[in-house]
């Protein structure tokens, strides 16, 4: 059985209800240029691809009571270099952030 990956805009109780529905044979991606390799290549063959990308509420970055940080699943990695507060108080992750993957990646 092969993937059939489609493009659509799912609101968060569609997405939780698909996950639900489907359990060990769905696929959740955040961005998800690296699935395709597991797609093609390694041999995963879920009954539905679900992307997160139109989730609202996975995307940004928000400080935490405890002076951490939140970040969201479908935050990109240029989002998270750019970011002020990670600048200012966790250099090693935007650095880290900055040097990880292609730039493609880092923007998908």
């Amino acid at each position: 059985m092969r993937a059939e990956i489609g493009a659509c805009t799912v609101g968060e109780r569609r997405l939780l209800a698909l996950v639900e529905k489907y359990k060990s044979d769905v696929w959740v991606l955040a961005g998800g240029l690296d699935t395709f390799d597991w797609l093609k290549e390694r041999g995963k063959r879920p009954k539905v691809v679900v992307d997160l990308s139109g989730v609202q509420a996975l995307r940004g970055i928000r400080e935490t009571a405890d002076g951490g940080l939140e970040i969201g699943a479908t935050t990109t990695l240029t989002e998270v270099v750019r970011h002020p507060v990670v600048r200012e108080k966790f250099p090693l992750l935007m650095q880290a952030a900055e040097l990880v993957a292609s730039p493609q990646i880092r923007n998908q």
